[in-house]
């Protein structure tokens, strides 16, 4: 703790998951001389993988920190404001951490991290128990936390019905400095319809069940596009499994991690999309297909689909795919897709992006001095 007590850092990023991608981009957001001063920033993470690549980037003033329970503890002291980057509500109970701590903290929700804050239905011992916990955790966050998002409305939708339709939220987008001056050339022209599904090989996207879905189409010209840069290496194998064992060759799988142009060029060869996790996930995927135009489905009880709903866009439901004609499955109005480029395919700014920041910390501010 010797070096944050000497150091000039005013402003703490307390990356919490670990992951290669997203984080790692707020180094590049602190170099911007036009806003900030980087020796005023600090980086500090409990996962070694992630403190190895901020070194890479360039990052000052960083610091690895194993106990993960105790950082904001031991931090809060000693800076003006902390941005935690999702909270781990198993590993730090927000009941438990100083009210004057917690005042110099923005939350920036990876959307899980909600859950434990969420009220369950039913009326057995561990529900009730769980509410009662969620309730004082949501009363002491609304009392002390300041809200940041991702810059659409499906987080938006989530924490407003979660803390209530009034609670103040900053869209905090994690877009990387080149993400705005991205252009795409126009979609190829191919005899065989690409179908994406998911993002990612975790359970919660549930591959096998929308497999299932599409095995009607695997007589269709169609190649069935999988992404298993992030997951788990055993769910990867019995999803590869099951979709072949449907589609045979007509499987692609993704392995390697793309730059974000490629990954967008990437996107651009899709033709329908299934984002197939019910939970707040896949937003930045979602930005670009948007933008793009493509034909995105969501599972109509998922937080994606209640996000699509409240901006007024069609939900296309992947519950709706078993009583659909494979024509049926790939049409996509052209009003239909505007209307979800307008409201969810816009990118970000490197210098919005700041902007946002600069507007926190003065907010942050005010609130600590009592204003």
């Amino acid at each position: 703790m010797q070096d944050i007590k000497e150091s000039k850092i005013k402003y703490l990023h307390v990356l919490n998951v670990d992951e290669p991608k997203f984080s790692v981009r707020l180094v590049d957001v602190v170099k911007n001389k036009d806003y900030f001063t980087e020796e005023e920033w600090g980086f500090v993470t409990p996962h070694q993988r992630v403190y190895n690549l901020l070194i890479e980037k360039g990052a000052k003033n960083i610091f690895l920190e194993e106990n993960s329970r105790t950082i904001i503890d031991d931090y809060a002291p000693y800076v003006d404001v902390l941005f935690l980057h999702a909270w781990d509500e198993n590993k730090v109970s927000i009941l438990k951490v100083k009210n004057k701590d917690l005042k110099k903290c923005v939350w920036r929700t990876w959307g899980h991290d909600v859950y434990p804050f969420v009220k369950k239905k039913g009326f057995s011992f561990g529900i009730l128990k769980h509410n009662l916990m969620a309730y004082l955790r949501r009363r002491k966050a609304k009392k002390c936390l300041t809200f940041a998002i991702a810059s659409n409305f499906v987080d938006e939708v989530k924490f407003k019905h979660v803390f209530g339709k009034n609670v103040k939220l900053f869209k905090h987008s994690y877009a990387s400095a080149e993400a705005s001056e991205i252009e795409v050339s126009q979609a190829p022209v191919k005899k065989e319809k690409r179908i994406l599904i998911g993002h990612s090989m975790y359970p919660s996207e549930n591959h096998c069940q929308v497999i299932k879905e599409l095995k009607k189409f695997a007589n269709e010209d169609v190649i069935i596009t999988l992404v298993s840069v992030y997951g788990h290496e055993e769910y990867e194998q019995e999803v590869i499994k099951t979709a072949e064992k449907v589609f045979g060759e007509k499987v692609d799988n993704i392995k390697t991690r793309l730059p974000l142009k490629e990954y967008v060029e990437f996107l651009n060869t899709i033709d329908v999309a299934i984002l197939s996790s019910k939970t707040s996930s896949a937003l930045g995927t979602l930005v670009w297909l948007s933008k793009l135009k493509k034909k995105v489905y969501v599972y109509g009880d998922g937080d994606l689909a209640n996000g699509i709903n409240y901006a007024g866009c069609k939900v296309n439901k992947i519950e709706e795919i078993k009583v659909q004609t494979f024509n049926e499955f790939i049409a996509w109005a052209e009003d239909d897709a505007q209307k979800m480029k307008n409201a969810f395919g816009k990118v970000l700014t490197k210098e919005e992006c700041c902007q946002t920041i600069i507007n926190i910390i003065q907010y942050k501010q005010k609130v600590l001095n009592g204003k």
